[in-house]
């Protein structure tokens, strides 16, 4: 998330300022700033985008490579908005429902990127091998989802058990302007439910929330990007910070190392936790993606309340918003940290 070992002096704590910090939003980015916004100037190693039928999925990303005999170059996508490549293509293969979206992660030797040509990357380029190309995958699951059902049509579809342990994969399906994330994998299983959720998230802007981290793991974010955590007051999932100071006492890595992540957020219907009242129970901490989307929520809104020990006992925590799919997340870059002077 930040400079690793900045050592940035802010102002001074103060309290009346972070009661208001614990109720705000965070900056809300317009969906056309969204739009155009360049993968180069967000924090990634991937290059552009391709999008592909799902079907040649094996025989592009793991045999092949993209070849074109038709058009004078790849077709790809400079832009970090994954639904936005999805869209462009479907414009043109409007039968095609079922479609992966490709990692460009290395180009040929031959290519080279002019200053203010980032349009004309593929100019001329007519083949991509496969080590050029990811499918997306960054971790496997290690459990057996045979017997896990889908979070959205609750049956469980073990022909598809293989396909759901893969986090990172971006398969997209559904209607030409409102494509969803497909979780099920099943393109006629639950497809309603899921494009609910798709257009609950992604029909309001996104905001800008913060993240701390340490530079081993903000490396390994680069090029893959977040996962769910295993536990957490809100359950094993994304958590964010409203404000790079208020990160400082949430974050729970090493602190000589640590980064501070400027974050796209898209929160959709959000479900409060009120944790301030000392009103929460343990069912907080169980809080899982499937039993959220069942209540038709995204994310949560953790309200704190006052920090419980240490140093800032007794002052104003500050909230946290708590996402469970990594298709809510876009990576900005790094932010200089804003640690309390002492």
């Amino acid at each position: 998330m930040g400079a690793s070992n900045a050592t940035a002096k802010g102002p001074a704590y103060d309290e009346e300022d972070a009661k208001k910090g614990m109720q705000r939003k965070g900056k809300q980015v317009s969906v056309e700033e969204w739009n155009k916004k360049l993968l180069e100037k967000t924090y990634t190693t991937t290059l552009a985008y391709i999008a592909i039928p799902y079907s040649l999925r094996e025989k592009i990303a793991d045999e092949d490579g993209y070849a074109v005999t038709e058009r004078s170059h790849v077709p790809s996508s400079v832009f970090a908005n994954k639904l936005k490549c999805v869209r462009t293509y479907r414009k043109h293969h409007p039968k095609e429902t079922d479609i992966l979206i490709l990692r460009v992660k290395t180009l040929p030797d031959n290519i080279f990127k002019k200053e203010g040509q980032t349009s004309k990357l593929f100019a001329g380029l007519k083949y991509l091998s496969k080590k050029h190309l990811a499918d997306g995958v960054f971790e496997t699951r290690p459990q057996d989802y045979s017997k896990i059902p889908c979070p959205f049509c609750d049956e469980c579809v073990p022909s598809l058990s293989k396909e759901r342990t893969e986090i990172g994969i971006s398969r997209y399906c559904g209607a030409k302007d409102n494509p969803a994330l497909n979780a099920c994998m099943a393109l006629n299983h639950c497809i309603d439910k899921q494009l609910e959720r798709s257009k609950r998230i992604f029909e309001r802007p996104p905001e800008k929330l913060y993240h701390m981290t340490d530079r081993r793991v903000a490396g390994l974010l680069k090029d893959g990007g977040f996962k769910r955590g295993g536990r957490g007051v809100a359950g094993g999932a994304i958590y964010f910070a409203f404000t790079p100071r208020e990160t400082e006492w949430k974050a729970e890595c090493c602190h000589d190392k640590r980064v501070v992540l400027e974050c796209l957020v898209w929160r959709g219907q959000v479900k409060e936790v009120d944790q301030a009242s000392g009103h929460s129970s343990g069912k907080d901490r169980k809080i899982k993606f499937s039993s959220l989307v069942k209540e038709n929520y995204d994310s949560v809104l953790v309200k704190r309340g006052k920090v419980p020990k240490g140093r800032f006992k007794g002052k104003p925590s500050g909230d946290e918003e708590v996402v469970y799919s990594h298709d809510q997340v876009v990576i900005l870059g790094e932010v200089r940290r804003d640690p309390v002077p002492p």
